[in-house]
């Protein structure tokens, strides 16, 4: 693994060496939603529109937008009104290194946007890695079910998505390729994010070069079976 590792092309990314915990990924991910071009947000509407594959019902183009980090405890949040006037909001709960939930968290966070968003406007996000972790009862309680709409037949207005599956296919496929090129410091940093996050999930060319090549000469080295294989599948 050495010899291969020696060999490859010289490989630095600002963010891997400044160890981005949950919250610069909540930054990294409101900043990018920020973007503004001619009056319009066209990567907060992309993102609200890839939320709706997951709920239907949630608007995928907003006005008089405002998306916040930290505010009231709570990584990120959007609130802006629909194509109808209607106030409505979006939490984003980021366990991106699988942080642990809280007592009555998302509860409280609906609770805190109740205020002046009707709750059937009130979505939750529930952001992960791969997947995986999957979101403790005690912070998604029966009353954030209950107002979020969540039955054992469906999410309602909870989203669970994850960087492997979503947010990283919507960087690369949507995301990067309709960036101008005269916005070279967006374009530079979502390329930096993007090689980043394939960090995290295993997914960089070169490590999928070098695994390959490993595996194969750990199963002619032990005497496994080609059917063995976890990389090549």
């Amino acid at each position: 693994l050495q010899k291969l590792r020696s060999k490859l092309p010289y490989h630095i990314n600002l963010i891997d060496e400044l160890h981005a915990d949950e919250n610069a990924h909540t930054r990294i991910l409101v900043k990018l939603l920020k973007y503004k071009d001619d009056n319009k947000f066209p990567i907060l509407d992309s993102f609200l529109t890839m939320l709706s594959d997951y709920c239907p019902g949630i608007p995928t183009s907003i006005k008089a937008p405002e998306v916040t980090f930290g505010r009231e405890y709570i990584d990120g949040a959007i609130k802006g009104f629909d194509s109808h006037g209607n106030r409505f909001g979006v939490i984003i709960e980021n366990k991106i290194h699988w942080a642990k939930d809280q007592y009555r968290q998302i509860e409280r966070y609906i609770e805190s946007f109740k205020e002046n968003i009707s709750v059937n406007n009130i979505y939750v996000v529930y952001l992960t890695l791969n997947g995986y972790k999957i979101v403790d009862s005690y912070s998604l309680t029966d009353k954030a079910k209950s107002d979020l709409n969540v039955t054992d037949d469906g999410n309602g207005r909870f989203i669970p998505i994850n960087y492997r599956d979503d947010i990283l296919p919507w960087l690369t496929g949507t995301i990067l390729p309709n960036c101008k090129m005269k916005e070279e410091y967006l374009l530079s940093a979502i390329q930096q994010y993007i090689d980043h996050l394939e960090g995290l999930l295993g997914l960089r060319k070169i490590d999928k070069e070098t695994n390959c090549i490993m595996e194969t000469l750990l199963i002619e080295k032990l005497g496994l079976k080609e059917s063995d294989s976890v990389v090549h599948k």
